[in-house]
């Protein structure tokens, strides 16, 4: 058949006078091709197609030796070819081990056998090429693509070698071409990449497969910048580019060395100026490998999305607060990518973030996702396993003597920057636009539809053993492109990028600046996917925006993407400490109290996004992600649906303000602020109803989870007197149920444990007999899958998460204090004893992870860390034992460890900030719920005392300051919600809930 007859033509052609040649080449360097793993499969395809281009690559009198070039070729092919063939080869070795075919005495002997007798046998290869027909046509069709892209810088550098050398070299030759090396980059249209091309004079140029009007543009636009001489602003650099019909070169430019730190410093202006002008443009993808830090200047050196289209609706008048809040996002400088952006690697992970933006990473950072890695290596033991991978810093930030800079501290030189350029377009608007119209109208720029990251991931799966038998296999793994639906009508896009992701190309889009029309790869055009409006038309419409309060909002959001590059936020110290003694200070005026608690309210309001959908008026807020045990912040968005920094905590304080102030424009400010909320629940109790497939999976706890937006509701409609509230949440509240026996988490944050409390809350609060009845049995059923699901640390101590030295937290947020204080609340309504004896176990682990020494809490079974925090240490255990007591449990050590943890928290839990999470607020509220478990008069006044001290010093001082520099963060257990929230449990006139343990 013709898969047969294609392969046995890979193995028999002429053995003529250029066979000859090619074979001395091989011959010659054997010893050298043998140490690339495998070299000897893709031999006999390298062969024919060098065969095939032989006569054409020696023609070129560009090349100084033909014959270096040639063996520097064979050996790139075969880089080229592993990557796709490495897992299948892999397998086989472990095969060929199990059907007993590999001899040698060892096993890298062995390994050896496989790699240059097996694969040297023309009959066992041929088995090979048989079986693995996909793998063998995607080799042969990248070694094509591969030589044709060669003989094209071949060809092109050839004939404009003198117009290179004259606008890069100052017309002197640059010598015959050494080497071409490629795979700068992904590969698009055939195989094509970004490449290096190294002269014999020592000279080096950047080959790029397209035009590069965008990079003259570019670098036009730099040059008129500078000649304007705006004050204040820094001379910026662009690199020269040619192009020529297709073809682009251009210059190479070097990391060098800043020799001081003034030119650290003026490298982070001009980061503020080039910022401030992609985000006029609209640009995007400015990621840390497009950027190099030549001395004090940094420079540009991919700018495809230089203008990037809108892929928005155009009708943007009718349009949800969360919608809003992504547009915002997305329109705004982060969507860049040039300042620091996180990439949360496992949301259960406490350390793996990784940082791609334009001026971060600058340290050694394990990859965002699993790649695949080859354990026991050059052994019959070979394996392919999936690991996280150590990833080198890009040349994207300044060094001084090898070292890098501390970015944080030059967060003022690129706000600074910025606002310099900003500024000098807000006064010359019309001006620039010009400038822009002039240079860039109908010019080609890229479209990124999806992140690269989507489409490598998926081309990377398509390379497992089992797609490359079959073409239809592969093709079928593919199809799941079309899953990745991120924008309206982007189904039209998913057969264009299947043809790239087939060949193994990274899908390439492009459209002209001038149009509204789609090109892909191939340069056809998309058939019913047409932009809303041209690239040039948002740029343009972006610039004509530009105003004071967009500059602002820009800062900001500056600000913000460095909030979590700060190793220690000394702006958040508040230096208080716990009051002792009868000397109290004196007490602040309740009109002081109630002065703050409206400009905190009114900042709320002002600060929120506003949208609408079916006919509801809703809001949020924009904020700062966080994830895993230890709440690392990371990506910007809006503050989500959550109890602990998003909308459902706003809305609780909102809510409890508009009974404190009297004010009806904060009660509807906590209903817009439930709207996203109840819509949320709503679609989720939906899909439930129908058995329907969850679109995204969300945790059940109390504060980062659903639960703890049926806390808020409830809460709210009992006292805002909103029926419809209170009916929602005993319709709804059992959904969750299904949600428990997934086992996602445990915890009280974000898993059964909250939920748990959640429900309890509600039950004290409910009077209805069949309501309780509903409530107890959903209680019921959390524990019992609380129980089944315990990890025995020892026969009589238990924790709840993977038996790992990672895991087995104690804390109250994330740990066992957290679910053995819910599961007291549980006892005392139905005196199980079982509860008890589980309780008990809880409090044996916790005990074996006490440290005399700092007589507090291990956070893990690392036995490394120690906090003085609600979330983890002493104060989240100090509640929970002062929530076993008052809920009638005793033991012989209860009173010693509530003894130990308040000691603790009065000595080390104040002045660090002043949040509910792991601050002053927190603390002090635990004392004072100690104060009273306790009866403890003194404590009570030493408390209030220490209250004022924080409304003095930090609530009502600081409250517009922000959390670093012109941000605030608006949450409610880390924002200023929380402040808010802590005046109005201070008010003797209210009665508001301990949020804490979910009163």
């Amino acid at each position: 058949n013709k898969d047969n007859t294609e392969i046995l033509e890979l193995f028999n052609f002429n053995s003529d006078e250029k066979t000859k040649k090619i074979e001395a080449i091989f011959n010659k360097n054997e010893k050298d091709y043998e140490k690339l793993q495998f070299f000897n499969f893709f031999r006999p395809i390298i062969k024919y197609y060098l065969y095939k281009y032989y006569d054409v690559i020696n023609n070129y009198e560009l090349l100084k030796n033909n014959e270096i070039f040639l063996q520097s070729l064979i050996a790139k092919i075969a880089e080229l070819l592993y990557q796709i063939s490495y897992r299948t080869l892999v397998l086989e070795v472990n095969i060929a081990k199990s059907n007993d075919l590999l001899i040698g005495e060892s096993s890298e002997e062995r390994f050896l056998y496989f790699q240059n007798s097996l694969l040297k046998d023309e009959s066992f290869l041929k088995d090979l090429y048989t079986e693995y027909g996909c793998l063998i046509s995607l080799m042969k069709l990248n070694t094509k693509n591969y030589l044709d892209f060669i003989i094209e810088i071949l060809e092109r550098t050839s004939a404009e070698i003198n117009q290179i050398s004259t606008v890069f070299n100052g017309g002197k030759a640059l010598g015959n071409l050494l080497n071409i090396e490629t795979g700068s980059g992904d590969t698009h249209q055939g195989g094509k990449s970004v490449s290096i091309l190294y002269f014999a004079t020592g000279g080096k140029l950047i080959y790029k497969p397209r035009e590069l009007n965008f990079e003259e543009g570019y670098y036009n636009l730099i040059n008129w910048i500078n000649e304007q001489n705006v004050p204040g602003m820094k001379k910026l650099k662009a690199a020269k580019s040619l192009s020529v019909n297709g073809s682009g070169w251009m210059e190479f430019i070097p990391f060098e060395e800043c020799t001081d730190e003034d030119h650290v410093n003026n490298f982070y202006y001009r980061i503020g100026h080039l910022l401030c002008l992609l985000h006029a443009l609209n640009a995007r993808d400015f990621h840390s490998e497009n950027l190099i830090a030549n001395s004090e200047h940094p420079v540009l050196v991919d700018l495809e999305s230089l203008i990037h289209g809108s892929l928005e609706k155009e009708d943007n008048s009718i349009a949800g607060a969360m919608e809003n809040c992504a547009k915002l996002i997305e329109s705004s400088v982060i969507s860049i990518l040039l300042l620091p952006s996180r990439i949360v690697l496992n949301d259960k992970s406490n350390v793996n973030v990784f940082d791609l933006g334009g001026v971060g990473g600058s340290k050694e950072q394990l990859s965002p996702f699993k790649s695949e890695v080859i354990q026991h290596n050059n052994t019959d033991n070979i394996k392919v396993t999936r690991d996280y991978v150590t990833l080198e810093p890009n040349n994207n930030n300044p060094k001084i003597k090898n070292h890098n800079q501390q970015i944080e501290q030059f967060l003022n030189q690129i706000q600074e920057g910025f606002k310099q350029t900003y500024d000098w377009i807000l006064d010359n608007k019309e001006k620039f636009i010009n400038k822009i119209l002039e240079l860039f109208s109908n010019q080609t720029c890229r479209i990124l539809f999806k992140h690269t990251f989507i489409y490598g991931r998926l081309l990377r799966s398509s390379y497992h053993p089992d797609l490359l038998r079959s073409p239809i296999h592969r093709e079928i793994l593919l199809h799941r492109i079309a899953l990745y639906k991120f924008k309206e009508n982007f189904e039209k896009i998913s057969p264009y990028e299947l043809k790239d992701l087939l060949i193994g190309d990274i899908p390439y889009f492009t459209t002209n600046t001038s149009l509204k029309t789609v090109k892909d790869s191939r340069g056809q055009t998309v058939n019913g996917y047409n932009l809303k409006v041209t690239p040039l038309e948002t740029s343009i419409k972006k610039i004509r925006e530009f105003s004071t309060k967009d500059l602002k909002n820009q800062l900001k959001f500056i600000d913000l993407s460095f909030i979590h590059t700060e190793n220690k936020n000394d702006s958040a110290l508040t230096n208080v400490t716990f009051s002792k003694g009868n000397h109290l200070p004196q007490n602040n005026s309740i009109e002081d109290q109630n002065s703050s608690l409206l400009k905190i309210g009114n900042h709320l309001l002002e600060n929120s996004i506003m949208g609408k959908t079916d006919s509801e008026i809703d809001r949020t807020w924009i904020g700062l992600m966080m994830s895993g045990k230890d709440e690392i912040t990371t990506r910007i968005a809006s503050v989500d649906f959550d109890l602990y920094k998003g909308n459902s905590g706003i809305s609780l304080f909102l809510g409890y303000l508009s009974i404190a102030t009297r004010n009806e424009e904060f009660k509807k400010a906590a209903i817009e602020s439930l709207t996203p909320c109840i819509k949320l629940l709503n679609s989720i109790i939906e899909r439930k109803k129908n058995n329907a497939e969850e679109n995204e999976i969300y945790s059940i706890g109390a504060f980062s989870g659903l639960s703890g937006i049926f806390y808020t509701i409830f809460h709210l409609g009992k006292s805002l007197n909103i029926e419809k509230f209170i009916d929602f949440t005993y319709e709804n509240i059992g959904y969750l149920l299904e949600d428990v026996k997934k086992g996602q988490d445990y915890d009280l944050i974000g898993g059964s444990a909250g939920y748990l409390g959640v429900v309890l809350s509600i039950y004290n609060k409910t009077t209805d007999k069949n309501k309780k009845e509903m409530l107890l049995k959903i209680a019921n059923e959390i524990y019992h899958d609380l129980e089944n699901n315990a990890t025995y640390y020892s026969n009589d101590s238990v924790f709840w998460g993977p038996n790992l030295e990672t895991e087995g937290y104690t804390g109250f947020a994330h740990g066992t204090s957290g679910i053995s204080a819910m599961l007291i609340r549980l006892h005392k309504i139905t005196k199980n004893p079982n509860i008890l004896k589980l309780i008990e176990k809880t409090l044996n682990y916790e005990r074996s992870m006490f440290s005399s020494k700092d007589a507090n809490w291990y956070t893990n079974l690392s036995r490394v860390g120690i906090s003085v925090g609600w979330c983890h240490g002493a104060p989240g255990i100090l509640l929970n034992r002062l929530i076993l007591k008052d809920n009638g449990y005793y033991d012989d050590m209860i009173n010693h460890e509530i003894q130990v943890a308040l000691d603790t928290t009065i000595q080390k839990g104040f002045g660090n900030n002043s949040t509910w999470c792991h601050g002053d607020t927190g603390n002090l509220e635990i004392l004072q719920y100690a104060a009273k478990v306790l009866n403890d008069s003194y404590l009570e006044n030493n408390c209030l005392a220490t209250y004022h001290e924080i409304f003095r010093n930090s609530i009502n001082s600081n409250w517009d300051k922000g959390y670093s520099g012109t941000v605030n963060i608006y949450g409610l257990l880390v924002g200023l919600a929380g402040d808010g929230y802590s005046i109005l449990k201070h008010r003797a006139d209210l009665s508001i809930p301990g949020i804490l343990w979910l009163e």
